[in-house]
């Protein structure tokens, strides 16, 4: 794993990744990065469901909890970026 965190490229890329599976999950065409994941109709088997695939794609492990706390798009971005520093 990478000790750095992720340049403005990368975290674009990821960005770009992450929205499409929100709409995917959430099934919706249009998402605000902005707001909850759980205002914009995700509940917990939803985050069960997004996590472990970003997780696998990603190959780390995230902070459930953290997510659960703050269930942003930024937040996720934020988690992934830790994981990958660890």
């Amino acid at each position: 794993m990478s000790t750095q965190s992720l340049s403005e490229n990368t975290r674009d890329s990821v960005h770009g990744y992450l929205f499409e599976l929100w709409r995917k999950i959430l099934r919706r065409d249009e998402i605000d990065p902005a707001q909850s994941f759980f205002a914009q109709g995700g509940g917990s088997i939803h985050v069960v469901q997004m996590l472990a695939e970003v997780s696998k794609h990603y190959d780390v492990e995230l902070e459930y909890r953290r997510f659960f706390e703050q269930p942003t798009l930024e937040i996720l971005l934020s988690l992934i970026d830790r994981a990958r520093r660890s």
